[in-house]
């Protein structure tokens, strides 16, 4: 009888170990997976190239991704802003300002030029939520295209 006893003190003593232990690996193991995308995406902004795989794969946008590269210097942004716009990313070609290309590549998507400004071309699409705003800049030769969703 007092081993009975005992085997029950016992069974109820790893029953208290052994549930929190599980429910602690349920809360870590997916904190500790995700930890990486989560410092990611509540960076703000950050910049990148195509090498690194996950940011270039968490924040670059559809359109960014398959834009031309009529560069081989480029680089990628990405921003949360306040305001209007929710998120912006974005392409920067160095060594270049001319956007012929993109310009073809955007109109094959369905988007038209909208309006132009000092900073740029914005270019509009009924079918995306987007805008696409082409920047160049002369000195030094630099053209910037950022997909901006609202």
């Amino acid at each position: 009888m007092a081993l009975n006893s005992q085997q029950i003190s016992l069974n109820n003593m790893k029953k208290k170990i052994i549930i929190p232990l599980v429910i602690s690996l349920l809360i870590a193991l997916p904190l500790i997976y995700y930890w990486p995308a989560m410092v990611i995406l509540t960076e703000g902004s950050s910049r990148y190239t195509e090498q690194d795989s996950r940011r270039y794969e968490m924040l670059t946008d559809e359109i960014i991704k398959n834009c031309p590269r009529i560069s081989s210097i480029y680089d990628f942004g990405y921003a949360t802003v306040d305001g209007p716009a929710l998120e912006v990313s974005n392409i920067t070609f160095q060594n270049t300002n001319d956007a012929t290309n993109i310009r073809s590549y955007l109109a094959s998507l369905g988007f038209t030029l909208s309006y132009t400004d000092t900073t740029g071309e914005y270019w509009k699409s009924t079918d995306s939520d987007k805008t696409i705003h082409i920047g160049i800049i002369n000195d030094p030769k630099t053209v910037i295209v950022d997909a901006i969703r609202k």
